[in-house]
């Protein structure tokens, strides 16, 4: 980087070096959290599918469709991080396409960019009752397109937090510019209701969820780490640790019974998850609640 300045100015790239220099100036420590991440471009032209594919597919793993039906049954399979939809398609157009995405809670947290051309901007709205995330005209400017995606992604992680610090709370605030719909609100309200009734069975795994909530395991996993940023496990284990938290409080409980009534095998256990997630061992959490209340 040190060098950068000494580099000579150049009129006319080529599209493939661009896209390399582009991610070159990248921050590395952005650059692996969004590596590998799966992209489903769905367009009928295949000029513009190898275009994008040739923008994204150095960090992205990129997955291609030609209509929108083609696009649903692709996107239920690979559960993509996010989805690039052209408007106009045979089949299956872009706005039927996206509210078919939004409407079914499989696929429902998948964040939708559709690419439309200028002349069809009287389209947009629709396409945002339809649950568009994005609008971008054609032709699609790269470092636009590449700062959209990031863009939508980061917001995931914003969502991320907030569900982690309300997890318990019955109306959890999401962030004003988050694009979570009443889908996965109504998805997270009965995962997380599910495990609180059965927080003492310390059996509660995907297979035990999967099946209450009448979706694939798959689904289920790809679901809880868009929403969240967690695994399955890792979900349920900050319920049981966020619920162990109001029991401490309460003051009722010793530990070793909390860490039972929440669905911990041991008191050991339960010290060092909590100590993992808060910081500190339970005791000294409310020994410190209670310094900061008096």
């Amino acid at each position: 980087k040190s060098n950068q300045h000494l580099k000579p100015e150049r009129k006319v790239i080529s599209l493939e070096k661009t896209s390399l220099d582009f991610w070159e100036e990248f921050p590395i420590e952005k650059l692996i959290k969004i590596k590998g991440r799966k992209i489903l471009i769905v367009d009928d032209n295949r000029e513009l599918r190898n275009y994008l594919n040739l923008i994204l597919s150095g960090t992205f793993e990129i997955f291609e469709a030609e209509n929108g039906q083609e696009g649903l049954k692709t996107a239920l399979e690979i559960q993509p991080a996010a989805i690039l939809s052209d408007l106009v398609m045979p089949v299956m157009n872009g706005i039927e396409f996206c509210k078919a995405i939004k409407n079914s809670t499989a696929t429902s947290h998948i964040p939708v960019v559709l690419l439309t051309s200028a002349s069809q901007e009287e389209s947009q709205l629709p396409g945002y009752q339809a649950g568009a995330d994005v609008y971008l005209n054609k032709p699609v400017k790269k470092e636009l397109l590449i700062h959209v995606i990031l863009n939508l992604l980061q917001n995931q992680e914003k969502i991320h937090e907030r569900m982690r610090e309300s997890i318990l709370d019955k109306n959890i605030i999401y962030p004003e510019d988050s694009s979570i719909n009443k889908l996965d609100e109504e998805f997270l309200r009965k995962l997380i209701d599910f495990i609180e009734v059965n927080i003492s069975n310390t059996t509660i795994d995907a297979r035990s969820i999967s099946d209450e909530l009448g979706m694939s395991r798959s689904v289920l996993y790809s679901k809880i780490k868009t929403l969240t940023g967690q695994s399955v496990h890792e979900f349920i284990k900050s319920v049981r640790l966020k619920k162990s938290l109001k029991l401490l409080l309460e003051g009722k409980l010793t530990i070793s019974q909390i860490a039972l009534e929440v669905g911990f095998n041991s008191h050991s256990y339960f010290d060092k998850c909590f100590i993992k997630y808060y910081g500190v061992g339970p005791k000294e959490y409310v020994n410190n609640k209670k310094k900061k209340i008096a």
